[in-house]
């Protein structure tokens, strides 16, 4: 959970605490949902306690997010049956602290904006840390349709391959079960050991993430063959997405990608190779072109800033 005052273009005293999810604490849905609204309030309060008013508060959820109500939370809480009424709990919970005006959104879509200029706005935004989301912009505007589902590629069926691999859904399969964080480490545990005599990082007992980033900052060969067998999944889903919709320009941001650096971006690179279409208009236009975003671990909070005062003035137009 991250958050902050947002005053301007600037953030102010910034906050990070481990969100309650159903990996730290093995308690009923309604219980972590419940856990969610407390760790909420507790964050207004200290926020409170520094001296500011919090009259407006912007959330970005990692999941889709549709008039409030929140129709699927994986990474967070795992399998849900029915929509859960987010908003209507967050007012009942922060109107008495006087929080008066709520937006709540994808964090992705939160992400996707903080990138939108007037020389940006047609590309895809993808995240690859404990799942894996996307969020396409179309003349600065996202793309998520009536149910808000456009976006989830993290459960788009990768193939037989992976069918051992079960996605926080509860799916099998699901490219967030390969090719995100968590993903990476369930790979390395099925390639290990094959390279446990020449890797340090094979040898280890259990892998993780930052023992797959230490080793590529070592040259480890373990550490750059799983990167690559987590990428080539994702980089199918980039070039799909490109023949589907035409958009050209990828960002990717989380805390796996992002953790990786460059060496990330080049192994999808190479992923890619012999994947894109190569008709004449691919090579005018220079092809799929991929980019890291910001490494700023706060660049969704910077979007809901701008969702925020772009939904009030909405709101102050339509208003006679």
């Amino acid at each position: 959970m991250r958050s902050a005052i947002v005053d301007g273009t600037e953030l102010r005293l910034p906050l990070k605490k481990e969100a309650p999810g159903f990996r730290l604490y093995a308690v009923p849905l309604a219980e972590l949902q419940d856990m969610f609204l407390g760790e909420m309030s507790a964050l207004v309060d200290s926020y409170l306690s520094e001296g500011f008013r919090v009259s407006r508060l912007a959330l970005g959820f990692p999941g889709p997010v549709k008039d409030g109500y929140v129709y699927g939370a994986p990474t967070l809480w795992g399998k849900m049956s029915v929509p859960y009424p987010l908003l209507s709990g967050l007012r009942v919970r922060l109107g008495k602290k006087g929080v008066t005006e709520l937006l709540v959104a994808n964090d992705v879509t939160a992400a996707g904006r903080s990138y939108v200029t007037e020389e940006n706005r047609n590309f895809c935004i993808i995240t690859v840390s404990s799942g894996i989301g996307n969020k396409i912009f179309l003349n600065g505007r996202v793309l998520e349709g009536d149910l808000t589902i456009g976006g989830e590629i993290g459960h788009w069926y990768c193939g037989y391959a992976y069918s051992e691999f079960v996605c926080d859904c509860g799916g099998r399969g699901h490219l967030g079960a390969v090719s995100s964080g968590r993903g990476v480490e369930r790979l390395a545990e099925r390639m290990k050991p094959d390279w446990a005599e020449i890797s340090a990082v094979a040898s280890l007992t259990h892998v993780t993430t930052s023992d797959i980033v230490q080793g590529l900052n070592r040259g480890d060969v373990f550490a750059h063959k799983t990167l690559n067998a987590s990428v080539a999944p994702l980089a199918s889903a980039i070039n799909l997405i490109n023949l589907a919709t035409g958009v050209d320009n990828f960002i990717v941001v989380g805390g796996f990608a992002l953790g990786c650096g460059e060496a990330y971006a080049d192994a999808l690179r190479r992923s890619m190779e012999g994947l894109q279409f190569s008709g004449h208009f691919t090579e005018r236009s220079g092809g799929i072109r991929i980019t890291l975003g910001n490494d700023n671990d706060f660049q969704a909070l910077e979007g809901l800033g701008k969702m925020m005062e772009e939904d009030i003035a909405a709101c102050a137009a339509a208003d006679p």
